[in-house]
C-alpha cells in the first residue's frame, strides 16, 4: 500500500510565536499551568495549539478530563523546538561577544517577596550591572525557584534569585545573604499570643500547616516535620492563609514583620520554630557569558 505524501510547510511559514506557546505548554506541564508564563487566557492557547496543529497537519497532545499528554509528534516537535531555541540563543550570544560592547538583553528570574527585605543586594547589583552595560536590555521577571533551576538548564534565563537548595551540576550557586524563616499563625488560631513552649507545641500538633508548592529547609528541621494541609505558589499567598487564623507557616521575617506590629500575626517561638535560608544566584557553571561576568563582578561589590 502507497502511502500517500504530502506538502509539509517549511519553517519559515510556521509562526515562531505559535510554537513558543506550545513549547511554554509541555514545560509547564499543561495548558493551565502555562497561562501566567504566557500571559494568556485558556482559550488564547488553546485556539493557538489548534492553529499550529493545522499547520503541521498532525495532533501534538491529548487535552481533556484524561489531562495533558504528548503525542508522538508532539513529543518529537518539542525535542526538536529545545533544540533550535538553544542554537538561537548560542547564535545571539556569539554575535554579542563578536560585537564586543555588550547588547539584546539578559534574563534574570527573582523569587518572590525577597526584593522586599532590606538586605537584599539586587538593586544594588543590577544598578552596577546596567551602568557597565548600558545597551544591554534587562528582562526582569518573578518564577518559582524549581521552575527558575528548569529554565537555567533550558537556557531561557541568564541569572536566577533565590532559596536553591540541591541544583544540577551544571549551574553554580553564588551566595548573597541569609534569610530567616520564622513560623506564624493569625490572629484567632489556637497558638496566637501563646509563649509557652508546651502549649504552642500542643496548638502546632493540631494546626493545619500551609507552605510553598516546593521542598525547603524547613523540611529539615526536627522540631518541623509538619504535614502539608495546603500548598501555595507564592509568598502572598501564604500570608493570606496564614492571616485566615485557620493555619500556621513559615513566613521570611522582613514579609511579616509589619503584620506582627499590628498585632494580626503571631511569630511561634522564634528560637525553637525558625531556620536561616540562603539566597543565592544561580548562573552556568561553564558560561563563557561576559554578561554573567560582569554580572558575577557586580554581585562581589554588594554581597
Amino acid at each position: 500500500m502507497s502511502v500517500k505524501s504530502r506538502a509539509f510547510p517549511q519553517l519559515a511559514d510556521i509562526d515562531l510565536k505559535l510554537l513558543r506557546i506550545f513549547y511554554a505548554i509541555v514545560k509547564n506541564d499543561g495548558f493551565s499551568a502555562a497561562q501566567y508564563e504566557l500571559n494568556m487566557s485558556l482559550p488564547a492557547i488553546s485556539s493557538a495549539m489548534t492553529q499550529l496543529e493545522q499547520r503541521l497537519g498532525f495532533k501534538l497532545c491529548e487535552r481533556g478530563r484524561g489531562g495533558f499528554e504528548l503525542t508522538e509528534g508532539g513529543g518529537l516537535v518539542f525535542r526538536e523546538l529545545r533544540r533550535l531555541f538553544e542554537s538561537i540563543d548560542q547564535f545571539q550570544d556569539a554575535v554579542h561577544q563578536y560585537v564586543g560592547d555588550l547588547h539584546g538583553q539578559i534574563a534574570i528570574a527573582v523569587d518572590d517577596a525577597i526584593v522586599t527585605n532590606y538586605r537584599c543586594p539586587l538593586h544594588l547589583i543590577i544598578r552596577q550591572f546596567v551602568q557597565s552595560a548600558p545597551k544591554l536590555h534587562v528582562n526582569l521577571t518573578i518564577m518559582a525557584p524549581p521552575k527558575m533551576e528548569q529554565a537555567m538548564l533550558e537556557k531561557q534565563l541568564t541569572i536566577a534569585v533565590g532559596p536553591f537548595r540541591e541544583t544540577s551540576d551544571a549551574l553554580k550557586k553564588t551566595q548573597l545573604y541569609n534569610e530567616t524563616q520564622l513560623l506564624c499563625c493569625g490572629r484567632g488560631h489556637p497558638a496566637f499570643g501563646i509563649s509557652d513552649r508546651r502549649q504552642a507545641d500542643a496548638a502546632i500538633s493540631k494546626s493545619d500547616y500551609a507552605a510553598r508548592n516546593y521542598k525547603d529547609e524547613s523540611f529539615n528541621l526536627d522540631n518541623a516535620q509538619f504535614s502539608k494541609s495546603f500548598s501555595v505558589s507564592n509568598m502572598e499567598a501564604l500570608l493570606a492563609l496564614i492571616l485566615t487564623g485557620k493555619y500556621i507557616g513559615y513566613l521570611p521575617r522582613h514579609f511579616c514583620e509589619d503584620w506582627v506590629e499590628k498585632g494580626e500575626v503571631w511569630t511561634i517561638l522564634p528560637e525553637f520554630y525558625s531556620y536561616k535560608t540562603p539566597i543565592s544566584a544561580l548562573h552556568r557553571k561553564n558560561h563563557n557569558d561576559p554578561r554573567v561576568s560582569l554580572f558575577l563582578a557586580a554581585i562581589e561589590a554588594h554581597r
